[in-house]
């Protein structure tokens, strides 16, 4: 009697979440399932296994990244794997697959949600910018993939508090006067002047201005080299911030701004 009190009560703490997500990463184990780490609106990122989703007779649909999903998740408080039990496509992205760029960029967003968002129920922003991003990636030219990547970065390092500032120095605060040309180190969080060690990148006054523009909120345009160099530059602090996720960054808290 002790036993089936004591599982009936395990039961009753395992919570069913339904919420809209995006795989981030796939990794197939045994002979038919898949370990999912899955970007939610509801828990942020969850490791999800999904039993025998490899098998044509799945009812879980369709498990692709790119695609915002509808998905149902059993999850318990001490476990760290939920379970996925229901799964369908909810928004398809499909001209993400008819460019090359825009599929690099689109994995490459993905892969930035999965450094720098955790699992919890505060990361709905965190979402919502990744969708924009995969949306305007997909509607908007092949040739913007990268300027849009590195906006959907910059708004993802602002919502997890590590905006890049390229306004004023991170480490002594000092404003940069308009126009003026400045080193930037992503790894520091954006401009460090030269009293302060400076950085391997010079940014031109016009160049920091524009990329800086982008980043906030996601108007003007960015030429080709102008974009290269902002994906960068997010990247990098990104790479900073995966290293350093454990201990204490030196990158500096930002708000978001509209999607693109």
């Amino acid at each position: 009697m002790a036993n089936g009190a004591g599982t009936r009560g395990a039961r009753k703490l395992r919570e069913r979440i339904e919420t809209r997500a995006l795989v981030t990463r796939r990794i197939p184990i045994a002979e038919a399932d898949l370990m999912l780490t899955l970007l939610t609106r509801e828990r942020g990122l969850v490791s999800a296994a999904a039993r025998s989703a490899r098998r044509t007779s799945s009812r879980l649909g369709a498990l692709e990244p790119m695609h915002t999903l509808r998905v149902t998740l059993e999850m318990a408080p001490n476990d760290d794997v939920a379970k996925l039990k229901e799964a369908r496509i909810e928004r398809p992205r499909l001209a993400l697959l008819d460019h090359e760029a825009r599929l690099e960029a689109a994995a490459e967003l993905l892969s930035f949600a999965r450094s720098l968002v955790v699992e919890g129920p505060n990361e709905a922003e965190s979402f919502d910018i990744v969708e924009s991003g995969l949306d305007a990636i997909a509607e908007r030219d092949p040739s913007e993939a990268s300027a849009v990547l590195a906006w959907g970065g910059a708004q993802l390092l602002a919502a997890t508090g590590y905006a890049l500032d390229l306004e004023a120095c991170v480490r002594c605060g000092t404003p940069c006067p308009p126009g003026a040309a400045a080193l930037v180190d992503p790894a520091a969080g954006g401009l460090v002047c030269r009293a302060c060690g400076g950085g391997p990148i010079l940014l031109s006054g016009a160049r920091r201005a524009a990329i800086s523009e982008w980043f906030r909120s996601g108007e003007g345009t960015l030429d080709v080299d102008d974009a290269a160099l902002a994906a960068r530059l997010v990247k990098e602090a990104i790479s900073s911030r995966g290293r350093s996720r454990q201990g204490q960054s030196s990158l500096v808290p930002g708000s978001r701004r509209g999607p693109p």
